[in-house]
């Protein structure tokens, strides 16, 4: 989306009070990684994607139309998370030494490279 703020301020109105919002979205960490991989690995390899989500800007959206924030941050956390990040990682490769592909699938989250924001809608 080029403007996701208002989106977002629609999507809080749409939401019934003390509902929850989980918004994630690439980090301008993926920037940095390699293009040409299946699948879309940096940001740039998918031809929708026209703007790096600005996370201060959602929250202020959220926030604005009544939404608390929870957490926003990397959506990647934890050992078990790190645990099958490895696996997924090791499968990747494997396929990859099998068949010359490398799927970028899921890899913003395993490499951190995927941000998020986690709110509640305030109860009236």
């Amino acid at each position: 989306m080029a403007e996701p703020e208002p989106i977002v301020a629609e999507l809080c109105r749409k939401l019934k009070p003390g509902g929850y919002m989980w918004i994630a979205f690439p980090s301008k960490r993926s920037l940095t990684l390699p293009h040409s991989v299946d699948e879309t690995l940096n940001f740039y390899d998918d031809p929708t994607h026209v703007r790096v989500p600005d996370p201060g800007a959602i929250i202020r959206a959220l926030e604005a139309n009544g939404v608390e924030v929870i957490h926003s941050g990397r959506s990647r956390e934890g050992f078990f998370t790190t645990f099958g990040d490895i696996f997924r990682l090791g499968k990747r490769l494997l396929v990859k030494a099998a068949t010359g592909r490398f799927s970028g699938r899921g890899m913003w989250y395993i490499l951190g490279f995927e941000d998020h924001v986690f709110g509640r809608r305030k109860v009236l």
